[in-house]
Protein backbone atom coordinates (compact mmCIF):
# COMPACT_ATOMS: atom_id res chain seq x y z
CA UNK A 1 0.00 0.00 0.00
CA UNK A 2 1.36 3.30 -1.03
CA UNK A 3 2.23 5.25 2.05
CA UNK A 4 0.98 8.74 1.54
CA UNK A 5 -0.27 11.23 3.98
CA UNK A 6 -1.74 14.38 3.10
CA UNK A 7 -0.18 17.39 4.00
CA UNK A 8 -0.69 20.84 4.52
CA UNK A 9 1.02 23.75 3.19
CA UNK A 10 0.84 27.40 3.56
CA UNK A 11 3.54 29.75 2.90
CA UNK A 12 4.50 33.02 4.09
CA UNK A 13 6.94 35.57 3.08
CA UNK A 14 7.60 38.99 4.34
CA UNK A 15 9.77 41.65 2.87
CA UNK A 16 9.72 45.34 2.32
CA UNK A 17 6.44 46.08 0.69
CA UNK A 18 5.32 49.31 -0.90
CA UNK A 19 1.72 49.07 0.23
CA UNK A 20 0.96 50.20 3.79
CA UNK A 21 1.09 47.44 6.35
CA UNK A 22 -1.62 46.76 8.88
CA UNK A 23 -0.85 46.05 12.52
CA UNK A 24 -1.94 42.61 13.63
CA UNK A 25 -4.32 42.72 16.61
CA UNK A 26 -3.77 40.62 19.68
CA UNK A 27 -6.02 37.58 20.11
CA UNK A 28 -9.19 38.26 22.04
CA UNK A 29 -8.72 36.98 25.59
CA UNK A 30 -10.64 34.02 26.95
CA UNK A 31 -10.68 32.74 30.51
CA UNK A 32 -7.48 31.45 32.09
CA UNK A 33 -6.94 27.71 31.93
CA UNK A 34 -6.98 25.65 35.10
CA UNK A 35 -3.81 23.83 36.13
CA UNK A 36 -5.22 20.52 34.83
CA UNK A 37 -6.28 22.12 31.54
CA UNK A 38 -2.79 23.54 31.08
CA UNK A 39 -1.32 20.08 31.63
CA UNK A 40 -3.69 18.60 29.04
CA UNK A 41 -2.68 21.26 26.50
CA UNK A 42 1.05 20.93 27.23
CA UNK A 43 0.82 17.15 26.99
CA UNK A 44 -1.10 17.55 23.75
CA UNK A 45 1.67 19.70 22.29
CA UNK A 46 4.31 17.14 23.22
CA UNK A 47 2.21 14.29 21.81
CA UNK A 48 1.57 16.33 18.63
CA UNK A 49 5.23 16.61 17.69
CA UNK A 50 6.08 13.03 18.66
CA UNK A 51 3.22 11.72 16.52
CA UNK A 52 4.09 14.07 13.64
CA UNK A 53 7.74 12.94 13.73
CA UNK A 54 6.78 9.25 13.67
CA UNK A 55 4.31 9.69 10.81
CA UNK A 56 6.84 11.70 8.82
CA UNK A 57 9.50 9.02 9.40
CA UNK A 58 7.14 6.51 7.82
CA UNK A 59 6.53 8.68 4.74
CA UNK A 60 9.46 11.08 4.22
CA UNK A 61 8.92 11.79 0.52
CA UNK A 62 5.25 12.78 0.50
CA UNK A 63 2.89 15.37 1.90
CA UNK A 64 1.95 14.77 5.52
CA UNK A 65 -1.10 16.12 7.33
CA UNK A 66 -2.50 14.83 10.61
CA UNK A 67 -4.67 15.99 13.49
CA UNK A 68 -2.99 15.10 16.80
CA UNK A 69 -6.01 16.55 18.61
CA UNK A 70 -8.33 14.08 16.89
CA UNK A 71 -6.10 11.10 17.75
CA UNK A 72 -5.63 12.29 21.32
CA UNK A 73 -9.35 12.83 21.88
CA UNK A 74 -10.31 9.42 20.50
CA UNK A 75 -7.80 7.84 22.88
CA UNK A 76 -9.09 10.05 25.69
CA UNK A 77 -12.37 8.17 25.31
CA UNK A 78 -10.61 4.80 25.05
CA UNK A 79 -8.72 5.58 28.25
CA UNK A 80 -12.02 5.39 30.15
CA UNK A 81 -12.22 1.71 29.26
CA UNK A 82 -8.60 0.76 29.92
CA UNK A 83 -7.30 -0.77 33.14
CA UNK A 84 -4.03 -1.79 34.77
CA UNK A 85 -0.85 -1.56 32.70
CA UNK A 86 -2.86 -0.83 29.56
CA UNK A 87 -4.28 2.27 31.21
CA UNK A 88 -0.87 3.34 32.52
CA UNK A 89 0.86 2.95 29.15
CA UNK A 90 -1.87 4.74 27.24
CA UNK A 91 -1.96 7.58 29.76
CA UNK A 92 1.83 7.88 29.62
CA UNK A 93 1.90 7.92 25.80
CA UNK A 94 -0.67 10.72 25.79
CA UNK A 95 1.45 12.59 28.38
CA UNK A 96 -1.05 12.54 31.24
CA UNK A 97 1.04 10.72 33.88
CA UNK A 98 0.40 13.29 36.61
CA UNK A 99 -3.38 13.46 36.10
CA UNK A 100 -6.02 11.07 37.37
CA UNK A 101 -8.88 9.83 35.19
CA UNK A 102 -11.35 12.45 36.40
CA UNK A 103 -8.95 15.34 35.80
CA UNK A 104 -8.28 14.08 32.27
CA UNK A 105 -11.99 13.83 31.49
CA UNK A 106 -12.95 17.22 32.93
CA UNK A 107 -10.03 18.89 31.15
CA UNK A 108 -11.03 17.41 27.79
CA UNK A 109 -14.59 18.52 28.43
CA UNK A 110 -13.63 22.13 29.15
CA UNK A 111 -11.10 22.17 26.28
CA UNK A 112 -13.85 21.15 23.87
CA UNK A 113 -16.05 23.96 25.18
CA UNK A 114 -13.22 26.51 24.97
CA UNK A 115 -12.28 25.57 21.41
CA UNK A 116 -15.89 25.76 20.29
CA UNK A 117 -16.22 29.30 21.63
CA UNK A 118 -12.68 30.61 21.05
CA UNK A 119 -13.46 32.64 17.93
CA UNK A 120 -16.93 33.50 16.65
CA UNK A 121 -15.46 34.11 13.19
CA UNK A 122 -14.09 30.56 12.93
CA UNK A 123 -16.17 27.43 12.44
CA UNK A 124 -14.67 24.72 14.59
CA UNK A 125 -16.61 21.57 15.44
CA UNK A 126 -15.70 18.44 17.39
CA UNK A 127 -17.88 15.32 17.41
CA UNK A 128 -17.39 12.01 19.20
CA UNK A 129 -19.26 8.74 18.96
CA UNK A 130 -19.29 5.16 20.25
CA UNK A 131 -20.63 2.30 18.16
CA UNK A 132 -20.90 -1.19 19.64
CA UNK A 133 -22.06 -4.59 18.44
CA UNK A 134 -25.54 -4.91 19.93
CA UNK A 135 -24.84 -8.42 21.27
CA UNK A 136 -21.71 -7.20 23.09
CA UNK A 137 -22.31 -6.01 26.64
CA UNK A 138 -20.67 -2.63 27.26
CA UNK A 139 -20.29 -1.31 30.80
CA UNK A 140 -22.78 1.53 31.26
CA UNK A 141 -20.25 3.55 33.26
CA UNK A 142 -17.92 3.57 30.24
CA UNK A 143 -20.69 4.81 27.95
CA UNK A 144 -22.02 7.34 30.44
CA UNK A 145 -18.59 8.79 31.20
CA UNK A 146 -17.89 9.42 27.52
CA UNK A 147 -21.34 10.86 27.00
CA UNK A 148 -20.90 13.24 29.94
CA UNK A 149 -17.35 14.45 29.23
CA UNK A 150 -16.92 13.97 25.46
CA UNK A 151 -20.55 14.50 24.44
CA UNK A 152 -20.27 11.16 22.65
CA UNK A 153 -23.19 9.79 20.68
CA UNK A 154 -23.82 6.11 21.44
CA UNK A 155 -25.41 3.48 19.22
CA UNK A 156 -25.74 -0.30 19.34
CA UNK A 157 -25.61 -1.82 15.85
CA UNK A 158 -25.53 -5.16 14.06
CA UNK A 159 -21.89 -5.28 13.01
CA UNK A 160 -22.57 -8.26 10.71
CA UNK A 161 -24.89 -6.11 8.60
CA UNK A 162 -22.95 -4.30 5.81
CA UNK A 163 -25.31 -1.36 6.23
CA UNK A 164 -23.63 -0.59 9.58
CA UNK A 165 -20.41 0.40 7.81
CA UNK A 166 -22.40 2.82 5.65
CA UNK A 167 -24.13 4.30 8.70
CA UNK A 168 -20.82 4.91 10.48
CA UNK A 169 -19.15 6.32 7.37
CA UNK A 170 -22.12 8.63 6.79
CA UNK A 171 -21.84 9.91 10.37
CA UNK A 172 -18.15 10.75 9.81
CA UNK A 173 -18.93 12.40 6.48
CA UNK A 174 -21.68 14.51 8.02
CA UNK A 175 -19.54 15.66 10.95
CA UNK A 176 -16.67 16.65 8.63
CA UNK A 177 -18.87 18.51 6.13
CA UNK A 178 -18.42 15.68 3.59
CA UNK A 179 -14.62 16.05 3.59
CA UNK A 180 -13.84 12.62 5.09
CA UNK A 181 -15.62 9.82 3.28
CA UNK A 182 -15.51 6.02 3.26
CA UNK A 183 -13.37 5.89 6.38
CA UNK A 184 -14.13 2.23 7.16
CA UNK A 185 -14.18 -0.42 4.44
CA UNK A 186 -15.46 -3.30 6.56
CA UNK A 187 -15.91 -4.63 10.09
CA UNK A 188 -14.55 -8.07 10.91
CA UNK A 189 -16.81 -10.56 12.65
CA UNK A 190 -14.70 -10.15 15.80
CA UNK A 191 -15.08 -6.34 15.90
CA UNK A 192 -17.22 -5.31 18.86
CA UNK A 193 -16.60 -1.60 19.37
CA UNK A 194 -15.66 1.57 17.46
CA UNK A 195 -14.66 4.87 19.06
CA UNK A 196 -14.65 7.83 16.66
CA UNK A 197 -13.58 11.47 16.78
CA UNK A 198 -14.31 13.91 13.97
CA UNK A 199 -13.07 17.49 13.62
CA UNK A 200 -14.09 20.20 11.16
CA UNK A 201 -12.36 23.56 10.82
CA UNK A 202 -13.16 26.42 8.46
CA UNK A 203 -11.78 29.91 8.81
CA UNK A 204 -11.09 32.98 6.72
CA UNK A 205 -7.72 34.67 6.95
CA UNK A 206 -7.60 37.80 9.07
CA UNK A 207 -6.12 39.42 5.96
CA UNK A 208 -7.20 37.65 2.81
CA UNK A 209 -5.00 37.19 -0.23
CA UNK A 210 -6.08 39.05 -3.36
CA UNK A 211 -6.95 36.42 -6.03
CA UNK A 212 -5.88 38.86 -8.74
CA UNK A 213 -2.34 38.71 -7.39
CA UNK A 214 -2.14 34.90 -7.49
CA UNK A 215 0.29 33.89 -10.22
CA UNK A 216 1.61 30.76 -11.91
CA UNK A 217 4.88 29.75 -10.26
CA UNK A 218 7.19 26.84 -9.46
CA UNK A 219 7.65 24.80 -6.28
CA UNK A 220 10.71 22.62 -5.70
CA UNK A 221 9.94 19.26 -4.07
CA UNK A 222 12.05 17.27 -1.62
CA UNK A 223 13.30 15.24 -4.62
CA UNK A 224 14.52 18.52 -6.17
CA UNK A 225 11.88 18.41 -8.90
CA UNK A 226 10.08 21.57 -9.98
CA UNK A 227 6.29 21.43 -10.15
CA UNK A 228 3.79 24.09 -11.16
CA UNK A 229 1.79 25.85 -8.47
CA UNK A 230 -0.53 28.80 -7.91
CA UNK A 231 1.43 31.25 -5.75
CA UNK A 232 -0.56 33.68 -3.59
CA UNK A 233 0.82 37.07 -2.48
CA UNK A 234 0.24 39.06 0.72
CA UNK A 235 1.89 42.06 2.35
CA UNK A 236 1.37 43.07 5.97
CA UNK A 237 2.56 42.87 9.56
CA UNK A 238 2.78 39.44 11.17
CA UNK A 239 4.45 37.76 14.10
CA UNK A 240 7.74 36.56 12.66
CA UNK A 241 11.05 34.96 13.65
CA UNK A 242 14.18 34.03 11.73
CA UNK A 243 17.53 32.49 12.56
CA UNK A 244 20.15 30.56 10.62
CA UNK A 245 17.99 27.43 10.54
CA UNK A 246 14.42 28.54 10.00
CA UNK A 247 11.90 31.25 9.10
CA UNK A 248 8.62 31.28 11.04
CA UNK A 249 5.49 33.29 10.41
CA UNK A 250 2.10 33.34 12.12
CA UNK A 251 -0.84 33.86 9.75
CA UNK A 252 -4.01 34.64 11.75
CA UNK A 253 -7.59 33.62 11.11
CA UNK A 254 -10.77 35.42 12.17
CA UNK A 255 -10.15 37.60 15.22
CA UNK A 256 -6.66 36.07 15.67
CA UNK A 257 -7.54 33.37 18.20
CA UNK A 258 -6.67 30.73 15.62
CA UNK A 259 -3.67 30.90 13.34
CA UNK A 260 -1.50 28.93 10.94
CA UNK A 261 2.13 28.98 12.02
CA UNK A 262 4.48 28.29 9.12
CA UNK A 263 8.02 26.99 9.62
CA UNK A 264 10.37 26.86 6.64
CA UNK A 265 13.91 25.52 7.04
CA UNK A 266 16.67 27.66 5.55
CA UNK A 267 18.06 26.86 2.11
CA UNK A 268 20.17 23.75 2.24
CA UNK A 269 18.44 22.40 5.36
CA UNK A 270 16.75 19.01 5.08
CA UNK A 271 13.01 19.21 5.86
CA UNK A 272 12.90 15.69 7.35
CA UNK A 273 15.93 16.35 9.54
CA UNK A 274 14.28 19.56 10.71
CA UNK A 275 11.09 17.71 11.63
CA UNK A 276 13.07 15.07 13.52
CA UNK A 277 14.37 17.79 15.87
CA UNK A 278 11.12 19.75 16.17
CA UNK A 279 9.94 18.85 19.65
CA UNK A 280 7.74 20.77 22.08
CA UNK A 281 10.73 22.49 23.74
CA UNK A 282 11.95 23.90 20.45
CA UNK A 283 8.39 24.83 19.47
CA UNK A 284 7.91 26.83 22.66
CA UNK A 285 11.26 28.55 22.10
CA UNK A 286 10.23 29.58 18.60
CA UNK A 287 6.88 30.95 19.79
CA UNK A 288 8.53 33.00 22.53
CA UNK A 289 10.90 34.68 20.05
CA UNK A 290 8.32 35.71 17.46
CA UNK A 291 7.76 39.47 17.18
CA UNK A 292 5.70 41.74 14.90
CA UNK A 293 7.46 42.44 11.62
CA UNK A 294 6.30 43.60 8.20
CA UNK A 295 6.95 42.16 4.81
CA UNK A 296 5.52 40.16 1.92
CA UNK A 297 4.37 36.56 1.84
CA UNK A 298 4.29 34.22 -1.14
CA UNK A 299 2.45 30.99 -0.52
CA UNK A 300 1.05 28.26 -2.76
CA UNK A 301 -2.63 27.41 -2.64
CA UNK A 302 -3.43 23.72 -2.31
CA UNK A 303 -6.10 21.13 -1.74
CA UNK A 304 -5.14 17.74 -0.36
CA UNK A 305 -6.82 14.61 0.86
CA UNK A 306 -5.05 11.78 2.61
CA UNK A 307 -4.43 8.85 0.33
CA UNK A 308 -7.31 7.65 -1.82
CA UNK A 309 -11.00 7.68 -1.06
CA UNK A 310 -10.81 4.11 0.23
CA UNK A 311 -7.62 4.38 2.30
CA UNK A 312 -6.68 5.86 5.64
CA UNK A 313 -3.49 6.09 7.65
CA UNK A 314 -3.06 3.12 9.98
CA UNK A 315 -1.50 4.26 13.26
CA UNK A 316 -1.09 0.92 15.06
CA UNK A 317 2.68 0.59 14.73
CA UNK A 318 3.34 4.29 15.24
CA UNK A 319 1.35 4.40 18.48
CA UNK A 320 2.98 1.17 19.61
CA UNK A 321 6.40 2.74 19.06
CA UNK A 322 5.30 5.73 21.12
CA UNK A 323 4.58 3.48 24.12
CA UNK A 324 1.09 1.98 24.06
CA UNK A 325 1.87 -1.32 22.36
CA UNK A 326 0.08 -3.28 25.09
CA UNK A 327 -3.26 -1.84 23.96
CA UNK A 328 -2.83 -3.67 20.62
CA UNK A 329 -1.94 -7.02 22.19
CA UNK A 330 -4.74 -9.65 22.05
CA UNK A 331 -3.25 -11.44 25.05
CA UNK A 332 -2.19 -8.50 27.23
CA UNK A 333 -4.58 -5.61 26.58
CA UNK A 334 -6.83 -4.82 29.53
CA UNK A 335 -10.05 -3.00 28.65
CA UNK A 336 -12.03 -4.53 31.47
CA UNK A 337 -13.74 -1.22 32.18
CA UNK A 338 -15.54 -1.71 28.85
CA UNK A 339 -16.43 -5.36 29.46
CA UNK A 340 -14.98 -7.21 32.48
CA UNK A 341 -15.84 -10.68 31.15
CA UNK A 342 -14.66 -10.62 27.54
CA UNK A 343 -11.08 -9.68 26.67
CA UNK A 344 -10.83 -7.13 23.90
CA UNK A 345 -7.93 -5.23 22.31
CA UNK A 346 -7.44 -2.40 19.83
CA UNK A 347 -7.24 -4.02 16.42
CA UNK A 348 -7.01 -0.94 14.21
CA UNK A 349 -6.51 2.82 14.49
CA UNK A 350 -7.45 4.71 11.33
CA UNK A 351 -6.76 8.39 10.67
CA UNK A 352 -7.83 10.48 7.71
CA UNK A 353 -7.52 14.20 6.95
CA UNK A 354 -8.43 16.88 4.40
CA UNK A 355 -7.19 20.43 3.88
CA UNK A 356 -7.75 23.26 1.42
CA UNK A 357 -5.74 26.47 1.58
CA UNK A 358 -6.63 29.31 -0.78
CA UNK A 359 -6.95 33.09 -0.93
CA UNK A 360 -9.94 33.19 1.43
CA UNK A 361 -8.70 30.93 4.20
CA UNK A 362 -8.45 27.30 5.27
CA UNK A 363 -10.86 24.39 5.43
CA UNK A 364 -9.66 21.26 7.19
CA UNK A 365 -11.15 18.08 8.59
CA UNK A 366 -9.97 14.96 10.35
CA UNK A 367 -11.36 11.73 11.71
CA UNK A 368 -9.89 9.04 13.94
CA UNK A 369 -11.44 5.58 14.33
CA UNK A 370 -10.37 3.11 17.02
CA UNK A 371 -11.68 -0.41 16.40
CA UNK A 372 -11.77 -3.03 19.15
CA UNK A 373 -11.95 -6.77 18.62
CA UNK A 374 -12.65 -9.57 21.04
CA UNK A 375 -9.60 -11.74 21.64
CA UNK A 376 -9.56 -15.03 19.76
CA UNK A 377 -7.12 -17.92 20.18
CA UNK A 378 -3.75 -17.19 18.56
CA UNK A 379 -4.10 -13.41 18.34
CA UNK A 380 12.90 41.39 13.44
CA UNK A 381 14.29 43.36 10.20
CA UNK A 382 12.37 43.55 7.02
CA UNK A 383 12.29 40.01 5.87
CA UNK A 384 11.44 38.01 2.82
CA UNK A 385 10.00 34.54 3.01
CA UNK A 386 9.24 32.48 -0.07
CA UNK A 387 7.65 29.10 0.36
CA UNK A 388 8.90 27.48 -2.80
CA UNK A 389 10.25 24.34 -1.19
CA UNK A 390 9.06 21.92 1.52
CA UNK A 391 7.94 23.45 4.79
CA UNK A 392 6.12 22.64 8.03
CA UNK A 393 2.88 24.18 9.24
CA UNK A 394 0.90 24.06 12.48
CA UNK A 395 -2.74 25.16 12.96
CA UNK A 396 -3.37 26.11 16.56
CA UNK A 397 -5.61 28.02 18.94
CA UNK A 398 -3.50 30.81 20.37
CA UNK A 399 -5.07 31.22 23.82
CA UNK A 400 -5.21 27.57 24.89
CA UNK A 401 -2.15 26.79 22.73
CA UNK A 402 -3.95 23.64 21.57
CA UNK A 403 -2.47 22.24 18.36
CA UNK A 404 -5.23 21.22 15.96
CA UNK A 405 -3.24 20.11 12.92
CA UNK A 406 0.39 19.67 11.90
CA UNK A 407 1.73 19.15 8.42
CA UNK A 408 4.61 19.09 5.98
CA UNK A 409 4.11 20.35 2.45
CA UNK A 410 6.39 18.60 0.02
CA UNK A 411 4.35 19.20 -3.12
CA UNK A 412 1.45 21.66 -3.45
CA UNK A 413 -1.52 20.05 -5.19
CA UNK A 414 -4.46 22.09 -6.39
CA UNK A 415 -7.58 21.06 -8.28
CA UNK A 416 -10.42 23.35 -9.23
Amino acid sequence: MKSVLYLVVTTIIIAACESPVEKQPDPQPIRDLTAAEKQIVEAGQDFSFKLFQKVNESDPLNNVFISPLSVSMAFGMALNGANGQTYSDMRSTLGFESLDNNAINTSYQSLIDLLHSADDQVKFEIANSIWYEKTFAVEQLFLQTNQNYFDAEVAGMDFSDPVTVDVINNWISEKTNNKINKMISQLSRETVLALINAIYFKASWKYEFDPDETTDDQFTTYANEQVACKMMQLGGEFNYYRDDDVQILDLPYGNSNFSMTILQPAYGKDINQFISTLDNSRWQSYLSQMEPDSGNLQMPKFKLSYKSASEALILNSILSDLGMGIAFSPSSADFSRINPLIQIFISLVLHKTFIQVDEEGTEAAAATVILFERTTAGENTKFFMRLDRPFVFVIRETNTKAILFTGKLNEPVWQE
